[in-house]
């Protein structure tokens, strides 16, 4: 078994390799090897909000914070390069926000915040971003999910998972 002194947290794909039991103290809501989130029952999927805090240690494409997927069907947030990608793909975009923002800064911390609630009758009140308490207002792309909209985020029949796409792949590191 791995262990980590708290002063040097380990990296999403060293977690990964972890055993859950073995994540215990140090990360108690930690417990899956895959980061993926293991729920007992379906949530509201459409009215909900996803905050969390990132670093970037590297740039590149395709660098996943959060998705829900089981591979062709796939809600995320994710930074594209430079951009900050909030999307649906499910044969086609059902929703997809990318910002002219861009992110560059790897020594920053952004605190993210995609609020969303597909019951609004107003469009673009539907899904707010938001980038360190300053909502996102200017982007190259910006499709709305259709009014009353389920979301694959809070289900139980597909996969949530944290700093990776369903695949394993694109880990944000």
């Amino acid at each position: 078994m791995r262990s980590f002194q708290r002063s040097a947290w380990p990296t999403c794909r060293q977690l990964v390799a972890l055993e859950p039991k073995s994540l215990g103290s140090e990360f108690p809501a930690v417990r899956h090897p895959a980061l993926g989130l293991l729920r007992r029952g379906s949530s509201n999927r459409r009215t909900f909000t996803i905050s969390t805090w990132v670093k970037r240690s590297a740039l590149g494409s395709n660098k996943v914070i959060i998705s829900a997927s089981n591979g062709g069907n796939r809600d995320w947030i994710q930074f594209d390069n430079d951009d900050l990608t909030v999307a649906k793909y499910n044969g086609g975009y059902e929703y997809r926000f990318i910002t002219n923002r861009k992110f560059r800064d790897v020594s920053a911390w952004y605190h993210i915040v995609v609020a969303f609630d597909t019951t609004q009758g107003t469009e673009s009140n539907r899904v707010k971003i938001y980038v360190n308490g300053t909502q996102e207002t200017s982007f190259e792309i910006a499709s709305y999910p259709s009014q009353n909209f389920d979301t694959n985020y809070n289900t139980v029949s597909l996969s949530q998972n944290i700093s990776k796409d369903w695949d394993s792949s694109n880990y944000f590191d």
